[in-house]
């Protein structure tokens, strides 16, 4: 590999229904979101580097076997690829289908005791949740390992909350280092999913705490939304982008450019030229772009501040044994090949 984002995108099919399993995996999960998210905290198995198609040798099944569970879980719940991918997204604090992550564990573990983080099914979810809602099919880069530490304080300042202005995204993103681009671009995620009403219910209720609401929705948008939220809901699911939450595509950025998005920070975007240039262009546009982007986004966020490998330790059912087996180079197109089997 030369280093740069080559992330290939194909079609994904429908998926299928299957029985569900649990495993436990559910107790890291609020850090491993997070060091997805923000810190990436991936860890090289060699060459200081994760990489694609990291388990073809150890675990060859890893990744058709998180794939083939997710068809199954998508046909008797869709409304979970908006949770499943949000765990790879601020905020994390609040989001559904643990069990999603605790049965695909269980399969890995039959299949390869030990070796598969729960950092990488994460990742393997968050990737199979776009894909098999409709949206582009991507490479991920594997070989994370699941960190020992796992303390609520660490997450402060690197999630950025749905009330955050554009300089607060700005700051996070750039700290960490990803672009306006990245920022518009994985806010995007939010075409997917669904979110309580007391993320947003400030804007329809208390905007200045006047009892107000924020003059930068739309107004004929508001009615709809007080309908489905009244003051204090905190139990409600609301469409992020109504008329098609199922399904992954361009229809967040018309929301957003017509101020009907539910979110201050997705208000945001409009306030810099670049983020609303981008927004604007997209809500006019097929999603081949955006598809695109957001796959390249992903993979750059997947490579953040990696953990040192002295740090971390793959998990034997998130309790943490050390991987052993090393790993041949990686050819390109073979990876493509196993990529549309995937998708296909």
């Amino acid at each position: 590999m030369d280093g740069e984002l080559h992330p290939v995108v194909v079609v994904a099919s429908d998926p299928t229904t299957k029985a569900k399993r649990r495993a436990p995996c559910r107790r890291f999960i609020g850090v491993i979101a997070y060091d997805l998210q923000m810190n990436g905290k991936v860890v090289p198995s060699f060459n200081a580097q994760v990489m694609f198609g990291f388990y073809n040798f150890v675990c060859p099944n890893a990744e058709a076997i998180v794939n083939e569970e997710m068809k199954h879980i998508m046909a008797v719940a869709p409304s979970l690829a908006g949770p499943l991918l949000q765990k790879v997204a601020p905020p994390n604090l609040s989001i559904r289908g643990f069990e999603v992550i605790d049965r695909i564990k269980e399969k890995l573990e039959a299949a390869c005791p030990g070796i598969v983080s729960c950092a990488d099914i994460i990742a393997l979810v968050a990737r199979d949740a776009v894909a098999l809602t409709h949206g582009p099919c991507y490479q991920v880069e594997t070989g994370r390992r699941d960190g020992t530490r796992s303390v609520a304080q660490d997450v402060i300042g690197n999630l950025v909350p749905p009330t955050s202005n554009i300089t607060a995204l700005k700051a996070v993103f750039l700290q960490k280092g990803l672009t306006l681009k990245d920022l518009v671009v994985l806010s995007g995620a939010h075409t997917i999913g669904t979110s309580h009403c007391s993320s947003f219910s400030s804007r329809l209720y208390n905007a200045t705490g006047k009892g107000d609401t924020d003059p930068t929705l739309d107004k004929n948008y508001v009615p709809r939304l007080k309908s489905k939220c009244k003051p204090n809901d905190q139990k409600t699911l609301v469409e992020m982008d109504p008329g098609s939450f199922k399904t992954f595509d361009v229809g967040y950025f018309k929301q957003v450019s017509k101020r009907r998005s539910l979110f201050l920070s997705d208000e945001a975007l409009l306030h810099d030229s670049e983020t609303r240039s981008y927004v604007e262009r997209q809500a006019m546009a097929s999603p081949d772009e955006f598809f695109r982007d957001f796959a390249a986004s992903m993979v750059k966020m997947g490579r953040l501040e990696r953990l040192k490998e002295n740090k971390a330790k793959f998990s034997l059912l998130a309790v943490g044994l050390v991987a052993s087996g090393g790993l041949g180079p990686v050819v390109e197109r073979a990876l493509r090949r196993q990529l549309q089997l995937l998708c296909n």
